[in-house]
């Protein structure tokens, strides 16, 4: 099992224990690494030429990358030599694990599970909406780009524009492709790995409280990408075998009260039927994300004066079973 980081100022990391104590530096350490692995220490370089860089060669040539980074961790996890530049996760500067870096794609799909869609629609509504009549809705995918350099990474705080009255939280889940390309069907879609990712709101204008953000499109935009509004981390977990992205539970917490427990085999539209729809309109790459959408349990579903929206000071856990917590903290932010 391999866990990969952003740490430092992006550059790329893998643990190296299950027990997520301690962090391996992999340009840092190549020198040591070539030592005693010349080959392993070449592929590194030929894969992941920039200490900072994309992971998208590594993610095309996985066959080739996956066994030379094992090699290297428990090489330098058995190693006494300090040209291995390790050190614990505690004192790391831990960033938002972005496979392609910023100049990758992360798209988010909207009411992609039938529960929450049909509690809020019942909110907005004012009147029941089941779950079944939730799913036909809408006849395909739909969603938002996310602007990469609004996300922020474990432990960073999240802060909304003054005036915000009501900041959602959404637990979702994130599944890196390993396959790209246009015009592909479900089947010939395959994943390289899975990360936790909080989709935090703002939702003033869907229950016509406050200023307008926008007249128009931006709208949805500024609600979605405020300076901080998503996080992403604390790494992504490299699937055993690229291939399907895998059935996880899905989890948030408010100061430590359970708001959000689903299973990701519940999502309307699959990743694969995801992918292969967007695949209609944009060339996608390998290590680009995919982000899931949330289950039942936002605050929004509570309605505009119920006691689940965001607060200053909240802390907010978004958990992917067996995979990581994802922890960030409300800002303090003006008031209007």
């Amino acid at each position: 099992m391999l866990r990969l980081l952003r740490v430092d100022g992006g550059r790329t990391a893998v643990l190296l224990d299950p027990q997520a104590t301690q962090v391996l530096d992999v340009d840092a350490s190549r020198d040591a690494f070539a030592a005693v692995d010349a080959d392993g220490a070449a592929v590194l370089g030929r894969l992941l030429p920039e200490a900072t860089g994309s992971w998208r060669p590594m993610i095309e040539r996985w066959d080739e990358a996956e066994p030379v980074l094992q090699r290297l961790a428990a090489t330098a996890a058995a190693s006494s030599n300090g040209g291995f530049v390790r050190k614990p996760l505690e004192d790391t500067a831990v960033e938002p694990p972005l496979p392609a870096g910023l100049g990758g794609k992360v798209l988010a799909i909207g009411a992609n599970f039938a529960c929450h869609l049909a509690a809020v629609q019942s909110v907005l509504r004012g009147e029941p909406v089941s779950e079944d009549d939730a799913r036909g809705l809408f006849p395909a995918p739909w969603g938002f780009v996310v602007v990469t350099d609004s996300i922020v990474g474990p432990g960073a705080t999240v802060t909304p524009p003054g005036g915000t009255a009501h900041l959602d939280y959404e637990a979702e889940v994130g599944a890196v492709l390993a396959t790209g390309g246009r015009d592909l069907s479900p089947g010939e879609v395959t994943f390289w790995g899975i990360v936790p990712f909080n989709d935090f709101s703002l939702r003033d204008p869907h229950l016509g409280k406050g200023q307008p953000f926008d007249r128009g499109p931006l709208t949805w935009t500024l609600q979605k990408n405020f300076e901080s509004g998503k996080a992403m981390g604390p790494w992504v977990q490299v699937l055993d075998e690229v291939g399907e992205a895998p059935n996880v539970e899905i989890l948030c917490r408010v100061n430590g009260d359970l708001r959000q427990q689903e299973w990701s085999n519940k999502m309307i539209w699959s990743f694969p039927d995801v992918v292969a729809h967007l695949s209609r309109y944009v060339r996608l790459n390998p290590g680009d994300v995919i982000v899931s959408g949330t289950p039942k349990g936002t605050a929004l579903e509570s309605g505009a004066d119920g006691s689940a929206w965001l607060r200053a000071g909240d802390a907010v856990e978004t958990e992917v079973g067996g995979i990581g917590v994802l922890r960030n903290t409300i800002g303090f932010w003006a008031a209007d």
